[in-house]
């Protein structure tokens, strides 16, 4: 009975000892699964994921390539032309430059003038790329008097696809040239010529013609309007020598 108990007696000492190591190595295996969990999660195998508040899906981050389109427009360097006085006839011209803007080339269909006497060169069919320009004439030549009013059109494949630009001029009457006739009667005497001269209504007479001239009359082509001047006539004889001044003839020219 004692080998039986003592027998009995190891083999429960032999099961608490199997029972330790069991243990044991059940700690050793779940040291090693934390150790393991630890370094995936360190490595960025296992990560936790988490929904928005308010409803489930995924955010997606813009892409860093999207841009916006941004219309383009057409601009001119001037809100409207303006002439000014023009005498009948006479033509002049003013600049203006076409830019595009924004991020697409513009192309300009036609460019063209409305309005008596105005008209315009350039720029039609070209294509502008942004930031780009084209310089167009805008011409005037009144044909009769007073104002005139038109407008610089535009038409383009920008945003603002129609610019419309005032236009003005005004045509007045040419200017009034006025002139003197002088004629007399031919010396008596054996002369070469004559030499005319004009002076102011209280001045000193002056010779006009350089040379001595052989006809009996004279235009003055250099006269202002409403100027008063003072003619008289020298004839020259065969020898050269000038005779005495003729009467004075005092004449007054219109006012403009």
């Amino acid at each position: 009975m004692k080998n039986l108990a003592k027998d009995g007696g190891h083999a429960r000492a032999r099961s608490r000892l199997l029972s330790q190591r069991q243990f044991s190595c059940l700690l050793r295996n779940l040291s090693a699964v934390t150790a393991l969990a630890a370094l995936l999660a360190s490595a960025g195998c296992i990560g936790l994921s988490s929904s928005p508040k308010g409803g489930g899906g995924t955010s997606t981050p813009p892409s860093s390539g999207s841009s916006g389109s941004g219309g383009a427009t057409l601009t001119a360097s001037s809100s409207q032309v303006a002439f000014g006085d023009l005498t009948v006839g006479s033509s002049t011209s003013q600049l203006v430059t076409l830019t595009a803007s924004g991020h697409s080339n513009v192309t300009i269909s036609t460019v063209s003038a409305t309005g008596p006497g105005f008209s315009v060169s350039g720029g039609s069919g070209m294509t502008l790329m942004p930031n780009k320009s084209v310089t167009v004439s805008v011409n005037f030549e009144p044909r009769s008097n007073g104002d005139a009013s038109g407008k610089l059109l535009v038409k383009s494949s920008a945003s603002n696809g129609l610019l419309q630009i005032p236009l003005s001029g005004k045509g007045v009457s040419s200017a009034v040239q006025h002139s003197v006739t002088l004629s007399w009667q031919a010396s008596t005497s054996r002369v070469i010529g004559y030499l005319i001269f004009r002076g102011a209504a209280q001045g000193e007479l002056r010779k006009l013609n350089p040379a001595v001239d052989s006809a009996t009359t004279y235009t003055d082509k250099t006269v202002a309007g409403g100027t008063t001047y003072v003619y008289a006539v020298k004839s020259v004889g065969s020898n050269g020598a000038d005779s005495s001044f003729s009467n004075q003839v005092t004449v007054t020219t219109p006012s403009p």
